[in-house]
């Protein structure tokens, strides 16, 4: 399909790893459905959510310049572990322990033995891989939201896209109609909750500058000036609060 399509190389870069995350969530879905592997499907979501870091590192480096830099430097964040899990920690919508991300991600692929050859692995219930699949599902689906909403970018690529979501939402509401039920009424609620408390509305503005990454390059060049790139530079391996402390730094 990518390979018929009109595309620049950056819009190719943002398609082929969106694909990725399309299919890693497909299969993690499909995994969960069968009530067995949720140890697999866990790890299918944690893969896919270092996917979407990418989706925010590549417009980070398209605004540098340096886009063919962090695609072909194996030791930018792009092929960072613990880079890509600090990025889901900021623009994720639930709050994880990056530093103990990995450790359980390894755990759930392999089955090692220490001395005493006790198997020594990590093994996941349903409502863990169930809650890491919703977290994997809102943040794609947020950055989706973020990509459509550009101009830059060109008809094919987002309508494309946007069929390819479709696919997983078919597949979440066949396999987990329970979970696409719950994020509907989540994101209703959420919506209520934001028109009636102020303090929570302008938190919900801040918190959705940092988590869309071509809204922060706008507010970040404007505020900062000539620094922006600085800053731009710095980000990419950053936490949220190690972002947030870094700019009013700069500020």
């Amino acid at each position: 399909m990518r390979n018929e399509l009109k595309l620049s190389k950056y819009e190719r870069c943002l398609f082929v790893v969106a694909e990725n995350v399309i299919q890693k969530i497909t299969a993690s879905v499909t995994l969960y459905d069968t009530k067995f592997a949720y140890t697999s499907a866990y790890f299918l979501a944690i893969i896919a959510q270092e996917e979407l870091a990418k989706l925010i590192l590549l417009p980070i480096a398209k605004e540098l310049d340096e886009l063919n830099d962090l695609i072909s430097d194996r030791g930018s964040a792009f092929y960072s572990h613990r880079a890509k899990q600090k990025l889901i920690s900021t623009y994720g919508f639930f709050k994880k322990d990056w530093e103990e991300l990995e450790k359980r991600k390894q755990g759930c692929l392999y089955v090692e033995f220490d001395e005493s050859e006790t198997p020594n692995y990590c093994k996941i219930n349903r409502k863990e891989c169930y809650e890491e699949i919703k977290s994997a599902l809102w943040a794609y689906q947020y950055q989706m939201k973020c990509i459509s909403s550009e101009k830059e970018f060109s008809k094919d690529f987002i309508k494309t896209l946007l069929f390819l979501t479709k696919i997983l939402g078919g597949c979440v509401r066949d396999k987990l109609p329970s979970l696409h039920k719950e994020m509907m009424e989540e994101a209703k609620k959420a919506v209520i909750k934001i028109e009636k408390d102020k303090k929570l509305a302008e938190k919900e503005v801040l918190e959705s500058i940092f988590k869309n990454p071509y809204e922060l390059i706008r507010v970040v060049k404007n505020a900062l000036g000539s620094d922006y790139k600085d800053f731009l530079r710095k980000i990419q391996k950053m936490s949220f609060d190690e972002m947030v402390q870094d700019l009013k730094n700069y500020l």
